[in-house]
């Protein structure tokens, strides 16, 4: 994030003979990719397992011949879609960690990023798929239905804001810049400089940019679902 934020920030790298740059190693960091591993593994599994049991536990209930009471409604349907995304994601994520923890290579490391945005669109999945459990079974002359939707994009607006400003170093377009380049050439070679030094550092900034996509798509959901008539 520092690296990202001196280089929209305009600053330069000291005069050095090139062939004398170090690459970064990153040794306490790997420690905290192994550490994060092993907790997110548990919260992917627990993601996986409450998605799989909402499956069975439908809203609206089943009937005497065995289907759901509620087959063919939009918000019924649209909640079998998100649960199943979120029982995919979490699964795929859990698979992703297990691997990360088990191999020693630099190609772990993307799969220790790409589990990070499985595990974030389970959780939103999930989410989702509960506000259309609900918006299922409540009358569209229910108030109820717009004040939870409302309740519910309030609270993830709010923490994927704190995430977002946590996360983006500087301003969105600063790391839009940072991975499409510049037009300065003083500014392309710090790129190439930062490349060979910081390797993480492209990933980082690519990441960001996915974050936030995934969640404004989110958002837009939530807002759109909360004024769908059934």
């Amino acid at each position: 994030k520092l690296v990202v934020k001196l280089y929209i920030s305009g600053a330069r790298f000291r005069p050095q003979r090139q062939d004398h740059i170090e690459k970064w190693k990153g040794q306490d960091i790997m420690k905290w990719r192994e550490t994060t591993s092993k907790n997110l593994a548990i919260v992917s599994t627990l993601v996986a397992t409450i998605a799989f049991s909402a499956a069975f536990n439908v809203p609206g209930s089943y009937g005497s011949d065995g289907k759901a009471n509620l087959d063919g409604d939009r918000f019924y349907n649209a909640f079998l879609v998100l649960d199943t995304i979120a029982v995919t994601t979490s699964v795929v994520a859990t698979i992703l960690l297990i691997y990360g923890r088990a191999s020693r290579t630099n190609r772990s490391w993307i799969g220790f990023i790409v589990s990070m945005h499985f595990l974030w669109v389970a959780l939103n999945s999930m989410m989702l798929a509960f506000f259309m459990a609900i918006a299922a079974v409540v009358s569209d002359k229910n108030p109820m239905k717009i004040a939870l939707s409302q309740l519910m994009y309030g609270g993830l607006y709010i923490l994927m804001t704190l995430l977002a400003c946590f996360a983006t170093p500087g301003s969105f377009l600063g790391v839009v810049r940072f991975l499409v380049g510049c037009c300065s050439e003083p500014l392309r070679r710090s790129k190439r400089r930062i490349s060979r030094q910081f390797p993480f550092v492209v990933y980082y900034a690519f990441n960001v940019i996915v974050f936030i996509i995934v969640n404004t798509i989110v958002l837009v959901l939530i807002s759109v679902a909360g004024r769908l008539p059934r």
